[in-house]
């Protein structure tokens, strides 16, 4: 496993915790297929998955934020589509044939997931449960 849920990531909404420990286990799958050394098809289906699953994540997050009124939405919006971005980004170059996937690229998925969790939405955890979402 390469990396663990802990209830430290938690920001107190079950529903998007949920969705936080769904996209742990997809990215230490993409790390173990890449350590096993799969085939490049089911690695790169599995970043495929990575960045669907974002995507409905992220509009859940922002479904929330928008409904009751999160005053850093927009600045939690541009982080979401730069994450996005680069997923896709190199979702094309892998197939593409441009670049190798390595340890370097789950590091990555990794370090911004933790990051984006511990620093940005831990910041919306109080303000939402001062508006007693659950």
């Amino acid at each position: 496993m390469f990396f663990k849920w802990s209830d430290s990531y938690s920001v107190k909404i079950l529903s998007v915790d949920r969705e936080h420990q769904k996209l742990f286990d997809i990215i230490n799958e993409f790390y173990d297929q890449l350590m096993t050394k799969q085939a490049k098809q089911l690695i790169v289906e599995t970043l495929a998955n990575l960045s669907m699953y974002t995507k409905t994540h992220f509009r859940n997050e922002e479904l929330l934020m928008q409904k009751y009124g999160y005053p850093k939405y927009a600045e939690h919006k541009t982080l979401h589509e730069q994450y996005v971005a680069k997923i896709d980004e190199y979702k094309e170059k892998i197939a593409a044939n441009k670049i190798v996937m390595t340890h370097e690229l789950a590091t990555f998925l990794k370090d911004w997931l933790l990051n984006h969790v511990l620093k940005i939405d831990k910041q919306y955890s109080s303000f939402f449960d001062l508006n007693i979402v659950k």
